[in-house]
């Protein structure tokens, strides 16, 4: 007859309990991660896999989120090609491999030492713990299930330094997290060192000592592979959350953001205990902030330190040699050193509470449960009653464990499903309602969507993507409708200015409302925000309607073109200011932009006549009607022509009309300081900033400023307070952050240039060298937190590097110079300096 209490046995166990998962759907995560990503849907090479995040995007992306799984996103596309997009086969995979942990982690225990009881319990405990379903029963979730393997391989094979490093590595590709089983792995070699003392064994034994050291430094090596791996991905970028996401990370008190962070890991903990309230999302509101002492949660945060610090202190009586207890290390090592990245403590995370990453501590915690709960049962089994009720509790929470990881398996069986789930457990996550109301929606619910996504607002009122939907939903076709969408519209825009989707449905709207004007102006503002490939396909549709319109006026054609100007397709601009021209002759703006277009050609191209024509083309403008921006850019043209008297008159009447207009200020500033008029330069620039920017909110007018002060010594601390206010007003009014990395940038730029002018000087007093010395560190401060808030621009990166390299430090100097070419492989200036340093390296060695 069989045995029930073979590792073979726990795993067909937890196969057969969790094998409901074979029905589920791609659900949540799974589409963007699976369906959608073009890495497992084999529409890249396999090369990047190890260039691209999780879902796809190339690391080095800012939208990127930063999650670097390259083998878990691999055995996805092995998945799709053996299987195609057939979700069954894709859970099958999963349920194997969450089962396949199971058998080997009753294999391990009973290597380990631990009785038949306590490893099929822990085994069986670990692998129904709801907790864990979202890992099995949710593709996504392999990444942790895979990771997991690896830690365990890594673990087990410890006394093979090669083999366990490169386990560690397998599980880094798999989940980042897996970087921590290389603490684990030197935990246990400390152990090992204080073992030798129990078995008076000298601790400090050469030979021994050698190996150990050797071990940490090929660990260590493994750990720099990843590293480095990551980090020649990330390009110098960096994820990006929001509060929702985590408020805890943004909250400015150190109180409400160390205590809230200490929930989380308190919720997190707990949930291993109370598997009760599970829900795949914990963000927008699920868990509110501590925000003082008098929260009663504080006593949830004492528990969790007790507990640890009940724990930590039966570690080390066990590793000194107080007890002989060696089998409580490694669990609570398990049950820990996993949870150390989720925890915000190194860096932030992307959310409060992820059930997931509990998948790995749930191993130190089910064995744990299970060696207790055997030593607990073996103190009563003389008593029948005392050994009866014992049992029975275990049967009993085995039943509920199984109960609650079944229903969660229905919940990740398809969204509906799971959406649903969700709001029985947070009721305050804006997030829950939203999605539900999505659900509501495909299933044209309308009403009820309506409420659903009204509620996300009531817990969220900046919740754009809710305003734009119920816009989405009025929008029918009638006055009534169309009134109604229109507001949600404007409210979305409102909410986030950066929501591209809302000024698309509202610019969409007013076309076929045949509101074209108001279509345009709309359209023009989702060019300001950047998102230009929406906006084209607006203009173009926009346009069609205007052809058709009984009168059809220049104005589309006009924004159209600018918008072609912007992203420098010069020679269609040029067609169709020509068409702006051609439907409204005596218009000015047409006018102004094409000399613009022809203008920046010429520049560009030498091309003398094509400057004359632009030149031609503005003052045809201005005698049709005198404008401020046909004034200005004719400055510029004969500023840039060298003609500086000429240029101050067209400036000056270019203010004349608009006195407001900070562009203008800022131009004519430049053209006075070039006829040698600083005074008046600094005299309109300073009026400009007390009257209308206190706030730095045009962040330029305090640049060009500070620039004509400049970098003299007598006149630096002036500059440099500008721009340090600046710095204040933007990071206490939270404005962009690219307004912020300029300004950084720039004050970086200027205390790099004082330094440079004063470093030769003689015999400098010690408040002279003492003055260098922290300018030097400012301008690497500033510069590297300007390159953080605007990772893309290689600018900011080459000065960083001439910094670095003026400074000595050849090292740092080429690592930026390096980056800079991955980012901009043609840099020629970056080129330039490496090909320097090559020689000046060369010549030393």
């Amino acid at each position: 007859m069989p045995s029930f209490s073979t590792p073979l046995a726990s795993a067909l166990i937890v196969f057969i309990i969790v094998s409901p998962a074979f029905q589920n759907d791609f659900v949540h995560d799974d589409i963007p991660a699976i369906v959608r990503n073009p890495d497992v849907q084999g529409r890249t090479g396999l090369l990047a896999l190890f260039k691209n995040d999780f879902w796809g995007k190339a690391m080095s992306e800012v939208t990127s989120h930063k999650s670097y799984r390259p083998l878990t996103v691999l055995t996805y596309r092995i998945n799709r090609i053996l299987t195609g997009n057939h979700a069954f086969f894709f859970h099958l995979t999963n349920i194997l491999l969450h089962s396949g942990l199971v058998y080997r982690l009753h294999l391990i225990l009973l290597r380990f030492g631990y009785s038949r009881e306590s490893a099929q319990l822990a085994a069986i405990i670990f692998g129904i713990h709801p907790l864990n379903s979202e890992s099995f029963a949710n593709n996504v979730g392999r990444a942790e299930v895979l990771s997991a393997h690896f830690m365990l391989s890594a673990i087990v094979n410890r006394d093979n330094t090669a083999a366990s490093g490169c386990y560690a590595l397998l599980a880094m590709l798999c989940k980042e997290g897996g970087v921590f089983c290389l603490a684990i792995l030197v935990a246990l070699e400390i152990i090992i060192i204080f073992n030798r003392k129990r078995r008076g064994e000298v601790i400090l034994d050469p030979d021994f000592i050698l190996f150990f050291v050797y071990k940490l430094l090929f660990w260590f090596s493994y750990l720099l592979i990843f590293v480095s791996l990551r980090l020649w991905v990330l390009n110098g970028t960096y994820p990006v959350f929001t509060p929702p996401d985590n408020p805890a990370a943004f909250a400015k008190d150190k109180f409400v953001k160390w205590s809230s962070f200490a929930f989380y890991w308190f919720q997190h903990y707990w949930l291993l205990l109370s598997p009760k309230n599970l829900a795949y999302d914990w963000a927008y509101g699920s868990i509110p902030l501590v925000q003082d002492f008098s929260d009663c949660r504080i006593l949830a945060i004492l528990c969790l330190f007790s507990s640890v610090l009940f724990i930590g202190f039966h570690c080390f009586r066990s590793i000194f040699g107080f007890f002989n207890n060696r089998r409580i290390l490694l669990p609570t090592l398990l049950l820990f050193v996993p949870f150390i990245p989720a925890s915000n403590v190194l860096v932030s995370v992307g959310f409060a509470v992820a059930e997931r990453v509990m998948y790995t501590p749930s191993i130190g915690f089910a064995i744990l449960f299970a060696d207790g709960f055997t030593k607990f049962h073996k103190k009563f089994e003389k008593s029948i009653l005392k050994s009866t009720i014992i049992r029975s509790s275990l049967a009993l929470t085995i039943i509920l464990f199984t109960i609650k990881t079944e229903f969660r398996i229905n919940a990740w069986k398809k969204k509906e499903n799971l959406f649903e789930s969700g709001l029985t457990v947070h009721r305050h996550n804006a997030k829950m309602f939203y999605n539900y109301g999505n659900c509501l929606r495909n299933e044209q619910k309308i009403d009820e969507a309506i409420i659903f996504y009204e509620e996300a607002i009531r817990l969220h009122p900046t919740y754009s993507k809710a305003y734009d939907n119920i816009g989405v939903l009025y929008d029918d076709g009638t006055e009534e409708g169309s009134k109604m969408a229109e507001k949600m519209y404007q409210k979305s825009i409102e909410a986030n200015p950066h929501h591209p989707s809302a000024y698309s449905n509202l610019a969409s709207l007013y076309a076929q409302s045949e509101r074209l004007q108001e279509a345009v102006k709309i359209s023009g503002k989702l060019k300001i925000r950047a998102f230009h490939e929406i906006c084209l396909k607006l203009y173009q549709h926009i346009l069609l309607l205007f052809k058709n319109a009984d009168s059809p006026i220049a104005e589309p054609y006009n924004h159209y073109g600018a918008l072609l100007t912007e992203q420098k397709r010069y020679e269609e601009a040029i067609k169709v200011y020509e068409q702006a021209i051609a439907l409204e002759p005596f218009n000015p703006n047409p006018l102004v932009n094409l000399a613009w277009v022809k203008q920046t050609l010429g520049n560009g191209s030498g091309s003398a006549q094509m400057v004359r024509d632009a030149e031609e083309l503005y003052e045809k403008s201005l005698r049709i009607k005198p404008t401020s921006e046909a004034f200005m850019r004719l400055g510029s043209l004969k500023y840039q022509r060298g003609e500086t008297a000429e240029a101050k008159k067209e400036y000056e009447e270019a203010r004349k009309l608009d006195p407001e207009n900070h562009m203008i200020v800022l131009e004519q500033s430049i053209v006075l300081v070039a006829a040698g008029e600083t005074d008046r330069a600094v005299e309109i620039l300073q009026d400009s900033v007390s009257k209308r920017d206190r706030d730095c909110q045009l962040p330029n007018l305090h640049i060009t400023l500070a620039k004509i002060y400049g970098p003299k010594k007598h006149q630096f601390m002036k500059a440099a307070s500008i721009l340090e206010n600046c710095n204040r007003k933007l990071l206490e009014n939270n404005h962009e952050k690219e307004h912020a990395a300029e300004v950084k940038f720039q004050l970086g730029a200027m205390y790099h240039e004082i330094v440079r002018n004063n470093q030769n000087v003689s015999n400098p007093t010690k408040n002279e060298e003492a003055f260098l010395e922290k300018a030097k560190e400012k301008t690497l401060e500033l510069l590297k937190e300007a390159i953080k808030l605007k990772p893309g621009d290689v600018g900011y990166r080459v000065l960083l590097a001439q910094v670095h390299l003026r400074g000595g430090n050849l090292e740092e100097g080429t690592h930026v110079l390096k980056t800079i070419l991955k980012l901009k492989p043609d840099h020629e200036v970056a080129t330039i300096l490496l090909n320097r340093v090559k020689e000046a390296e060369s010549r030393t060695s």
